[in-house]
């Protein structure tokens, strides 16, 4: 699994890593990548929003075009169960289970975690980019 470390402002995320992985990702030219974005907090706090229409903007004006699916954690609300994590990513794995997924990009060092620790046969091969508003530790 190949991680991609960036503790910038996550819409840098958008401007530089993610942009490498757009240009590779689509396996035939009528096939735009995809990219998951995956949030550890809630989709209403200004910031959030903020990064995404970063995110959103950006691949609009990207000459290849990508598909961009945004998930909330929500950790703040939900996270005081010590199964939430593994319960939430199985869902997103569900969830997109018919979609190919190129680029899984997450925006906080507990959602990073817990993508790293998935299992194997969720998204094999799939690199892994993040970014934090804050402090990112190096474990």
């Amino acid at each position: 699994m190949r991680v991609v470390a960036s503790t910038v402002v996550l819409s840098a995320i958008v401007l530089g890593q993610t942009a490498g992985y757009i240009a590779d990702a689509a396996e035939t030219p009528h096939t735009p990548p995809t990219i998951l974005l995956i949030w550890e907090q809630a989709p209403e706090f200004e910031y959030v929003q903020q990064v995404n229409r970063g995110f959103r903007d950006h691949l609009e004006q990207a000459s290849k075009h990508a598909t961009l699916f945004i998930e909330y954690q929500d950790e703040l609300r939900f996270g005081d169960r010590p199964v939430h994590g593994r319960e939430f990513l199985h869902w997103l794995h569900q969830k997109y289970a018919a979609h190919r997924i190129d680029l899984i990009a997450v925006a906080a060092q507990t959602t990073l975690l817990l993508v790293t620790s998935r299992s194997e046969d969720m998204w094999p091969g799939v690199p892994v980019t993040y970014g934090t508003l804050g402090h990112m530790s190096s474990d």
